[in-house]
């Protein structure tokens, strides 16, 4: 028993790492499976040597066999091709039985964890997709693009129908975000601006003006009370989402001259801190101080990490693509990541 359960081990693993390939190309089934499972062990080649030796004989069809190991690491799950271009982020859905990736094919792809397969592909981009998200409940996808689209998209992700856009910002939308109970999605732009929409109704709520270079990034506080925002201008701004009224100033870079600016901004999930990222490589931790009493509520510096460089313990070396990693995520149990390249494709990794 111990040995069938090494060899269908095997197997499923060869099969489900090289579907991305028999899904359209079905005659390779013995190449592709064979080539994975020969570095298994001695029990997977003694199960295997009967077959291989009937394909090498004279006069059968020729295939290629492999003298090295692939060079990816066994935490890869399966790969995910379907887009044409670099792959430019991705996300899981909230019950992380689905993956949403944008591409600079100008379109999105919704796939099916488990399987791999493409559900629906999301057209209607004139640019590159540069941003999406599932919104809390799972039920939506939201979009943007860049070449000043200007505008966010909204699709049904059971569906992959599109709903509708968010329009009113003067320039690119460069980040957006859905607040925790998923009634509100608050987007930022390069016209320095952000803006406050009603999800069900599509409807501007609030325009936050403040900024005076463009806003790089927005965040809701995990309660649904505070927006953080990052800019060009150097500054973190603290918002009201209900009454869209400005809660605060704090100078993220110390240098005035500096062209150093914010690039990112995120709540810790207690909502007690504020972590930012700024383009001289450096994160700064900021404490809310008087996070109960948001008519209050204020920022001091915790910490500065220069050089943005964190030491931990390596747990997988995650090889496997074959060019640049973009981006990558978590599944929302935090036992898978999947990850998008310039290598055009997906890959699911546990």
């Amino acid at each position: 028993v111990p040995n069938h359960h090494q060899i269908l081990t095997a197997f499923s693993q060869a099969l489900t790492r090289e579907a991305h390939v028999l899904q359209d190309h079905t005659e390779l089934l013995w190449q592709q499976v064979f080539n994975r499972m020969q570095w298994e062990g001695e029990v997977v080649n003694k199960t295997n040597a009967p077959e291989l030796a009937q394909r090498s004989a004279t006069g059968r069809s020729p295939w290629l066999r492999l003298n090295t190991p692939y060079q990816e690491s066994k935490a890869l799950v399966r790969t995910l091709e379907g887009h044409s271009d670099k792959v430019s982020t991705c996300k899981f859905s909230p019950d992380g039985n689905f993956i949403d990736s944008a591409s600079y094919d100008d379109t999105l792809q919704v796939w099916d964890t488990d399987s791999g397969e493409v559900l629906h592909t999301l057209i209607g981009h004139s640019s590159y997709v540069k941003v999406c998200a599932f919104s809390p409940d799972g039920r939506i996808i939201a979009s943007a693009a860049g070449g000043m689209e200007k505008s966010v998209k909204l699709w049904e992700a059971a569906t992959g129908m599109f709903l509708g856009n968010l329009d009113g910002h003067a320039a690119d939308v460069t980040s957006f975000v859905f607040s925790p109970d998923g009634h509100l999605i608050v987007t930022a732009s390069l016209d320095n601006t952000m803006i406050i929409w009603d999800i069900g109704t599509r409807k501007k709520l609030h325009i936050l003006r403040g900024h005076t270079e463009f806003v790089s990034a927005c965040a809701f506080s995990p309660d649904g009370r505070m927006i953080v925002s990052s800019s060009g201008d150097k500054m973190l701004r603290l918002w009201d989402p209900l009454s869209g009224q400005a809660l605060g100033v704090w100078r993220g870079h110390s240098d005035q001259m500096s062209s150093n600016y914010m690039l990112a901004c995120a709540f810790s999930p207690d909502g007690l801190m504020i972590v930012s990222a700024c383009s001289d490589n450096t994160l700064y931790a900021w404490d809310v101080e008087d996070v109960k009493s948001i008519a209050n509520s204020s920022l001091r510096l915790l910490e500065r990490y220069p050089g943005m460089s964190i030491n931990v313990a390596e747990h997988h070396n995650m090889t496997g693509h074959d060019g640049e990693i973009i981006d990558f995520a978590f599944s929302p149990d935090g036992c898978r990541i999947v990850s998008a390249s310039s290598d055009k494709t997906v890959r699911v990794w546990d």
